[in-house]
C-alpha cells in the first residue's frame, strides 16, 4: 500500500482526532482550493482514471480535513471517490476550523499541502505567489486571469464597491435549515430557488432568530429572504455553487485538453461505453415529455432517462420552431402515432399550454388529429389535492385565458410545478409514462440491451488490447 505522506511538523497543525471514516457527502471543498489550482471537474480524463483506480484499489492516501469538515488536501480524491460510488473514506482531521482561521493561514494552509504535487505553470506562479506573500494571493490570480482575458478593446472604469453583510447569529438557525434542506435533495441538484421555498414552508423555521413572527412561510418577504441567504451562503462556500441552477443563462464550454496524453486517456475511458439500446424502438407510439419550465426539466429528465423518451422545455408557450422539431423528430421515428406528455403550472397559461400546443400541430403543420394523443400528466386538480400545495401566486388578471381558467376551476389560485416535491413530480411522469407504453415490448428490448451490453465489452477489450500493442497507451 502506498505510504501516507506527511509533513515537515513545522508546516501544519497537529491532529487531534486522528484517522476517522467520514462520509463523502459531509465533506465541501474548499473554495481557495479552486483560487490557486485547476477546477475539478467530474469529466476531466484524469479524474475518470483517478475513479476507476479508486474502484479497484480504494483510496490509498487519507483525504486530510479540517474540523469543520472543509478539504484541506485530496480535492481530487474526493471527486473521483465519489464518482467511483464510494460513501465513506478515512480521513484525516486537522485541529483548524477555515470559518475561524485567517485567510492567509488556511492558503498557506493548502499551500502546505500541496508540495509534491505536479502543477502547470500557471499553478506554479500563484503558489510563489503565496509563499512570498500571501496578502496578495487573490489579487495577483485575479491579475493573471485578467491577462490571460485581455482583449485589444475600451473598458469600463467600476465607480463603486460594496460588500455584502455577513450572515448574522441570528440569521444562522435560518442558514443551516437551508443548508440541510439542500442536502437532503442532494440526487436532485441543481435545485431552483423555488423548489427550496415549497421545501421550506413545513419547517417552521424563524428566519430571524430575535423576531418570532418571522416563520417562514408562502410569501414574497419570505422567499427574498431566501434567494439572499442562498447567494451569500454559496459566495461563502457553506453552499456549493453546484447545487442550485440558472437555467436562464446559459453558457458555451470548449472541449479542450491539456495534452495529448489526457486527450487519448478520455477518449479510451469512454471507448464504446456509451451504447444505449433504444427501448421505445418496438413501441407502436413515438411518445415525447413537454414540460413548460426549465425548473423541472431536470425531474422530467430523470424520469424519461429510464425509457429513452426525448424531453423537452417551452419556457412557457413554446416557440414555432419548437414545436417544429419535436415534429421532425416523430417523423424521423417511423411511428404512426404521437403521445405527448404535458407537464406545466396550473394557472392560465399552464393549463392552456397543452391545448396551444396540439392545436398548432394541427393548425400550423397539417398533423391529422386523430394520431395525436395528448396528456396532461401535472399539474392537476387531483394532485394539488392528494400533495396539499399552497397556492404560490393568483392568476394574472391581465391574461388573456384568466376568465376561462376562473370558470372552468371556480377559483383564480394559481399552482407552480415547483411545490411539488422532485420525487413526486418524477414519479407522476413515471407512471404517465408507463400508462401509454406497452410494457411487453419494454421488457423485450431490455432483456436485448443486456445480450448487446456483453458483445461490446468483448469487442472493447479487444480494441484496447490492440492499442496497447502499438504503444498508443
Amino acid at each position: 500500500m502506498k505510504s501516507i505522506r506527511t509533513l515537515p511538523e513545522a508546516d501544519k497543525p497537529q491532529s487531534k482526532v486522528g484517522l476517522v471514516p467520514l462520509l463523502l457527502s459531509d465533506l465541501t471543498p474548499s473554495p481557495e482550493n479552486d483560487g490557486i489550482y485547476r477546477v475539478i471537474s467530474p469529466d476531466d480524463p484524469e479524474i475518470l482514471h483517478l475513479a476507476d483506480s479508486i474502484r479497484e484499489r480504494g483510496i490509498l492516501e487519507p483525504i486530510v480535513v479540517s474540523r469543520d469538515r472543509y478539504i484541506i488536501s485530496g480535492h481530487r480524491r474526493h471527486c473521483a471517490a465519489e464518482l467511483a460510488g464510494l460513501e465513506h473514506a478515512m480521513c484525516r482531521v486537522l485541529d483548524i476550523e477555515r470559518g475561524k482561521a485567517s485567510r492567509d493561514e488556511y492558503v498557506r494552509l493548502l499551500r502546505a499541502f500541496n508540495h509534491s504535487r505536479l502543477k502547470d505553470a500557471g499553478e506554479q506562479f500563484r503558489e510563489s505567489v503565496i509563499d512570498s506573500d500571501p496578502e496578495e494571493v487573490y489579487r495577483a490570480l485575479l491579475a493573471e486571469r485578467q491577462k490571460s482575458l485581455s482583449v485589444d478593446l475600451d473598458t469600463i472604469q467600476v465607480r463603486e464597491r460594496s460588500a455584502r453583510k455577513s450572515i448574522s447569529e441570528a440569521k444562522r438557525p435560518f442558514l443551516d435549515a437551508v443548508s440541510r434542506m439542500v442536502r437532503s435533495l442532494r440526487k436532485h441538484w441543481p435545485l431552483s430557488d423555488r423548489q427550496i421555498h415549497y421545501r421550506m414552508l413545513n419547517t417552521g423555521v424563524l428566519r430571524n432568530s430575535n423576531r418570532p413572527s418571522s416563520v417562514y412561510k408562502n410569501d414574497l418577504k419570505s422567499y427574498k429572504d431566501l434567494t439572499d441567504i442562498l447567494t451569500r451562503a454559496r459566495i461563502n462556500g457553506l453552499i456549493p455553487f453546484a447545487a442550485i441552477e440558472d437555467p436562464t443563462r446559459p453558457a458555451q464550454e470548449w472541449d479542450c485538453h491539456s495534452s495529448p496524453a489526457a486527450f487519448v486517456r478520455g477518449q479510451l475511458h469512454s471507448f464504446l461505453k456509451n451504447y444505449w439500446r433504444d427501448p421505445m424502438q418496438s413501441q407502436p407510439s413515438y411518445i415525447e415529455i413537454h414540460c413548460e419550465k426549465n425548473t423541472v426539466y431536470a425531474s422530467c429528465k430523470r424520469a424519461a432517462s429510464n425509457y429513452g423518451i426525448p424531453v423537452s422545455s417551452g419556457r412557457g408557450f413554446a416557440s414555432l420552431p419548437a414545436r417544429r422539431e419535436l415534429l421532425g423528430r416523430f417523423e424521423k421515428s417511423g411511428k404512426e402515432r404521437l403521445a405527448i406528455l404535458y407537464v406545466a403550472d396550473f394557472d392560465p397559461e399552464g393549463v392552456t399550454i397543452p391545448h396551444a400546443f396540439t392545436r398548432s400541430l394541427i393548425d400550423d403543420f397539417g398533423v391529422d388529429e386523430s394520431i395525436i394523443t395528448p396528456v396532461r400528466v401535472a399539474l392537476t386538480p387531483e394532485q394539488i389535492s392528494q400533495y396539499k400545495l399552497p397556492p404560490m401566486l393568483k392568476a394574472k388578471k391581465s391574461s388573456t385565458n384568466y376568465k376561462r381558467f376562473v370558470r372552468e376551476t371556480g377559483s383564480d389560485d394559481a399552482f407552480e410545478l415547483e411545490s411539488l416535491p422532485p420525487d413526486a413530480i418524477e414519479g407522476i411522469v413515471t407512471e404517465a409514462i408507463e400508462s401509454v407504453v406497452d410494457r411487453d415490448f419494454l421488457n423485450a428490448e431490455i432483456e436485448a440491451e443486456r445480450s448487446d451490453a456483453i458483445h461490446i465489452e468483448k469487442i472493447r477489450e479487444q480494441a484496447k488490447q490492440l492499442l496497447q500493442s502499438i504503444d498508443v497507451l
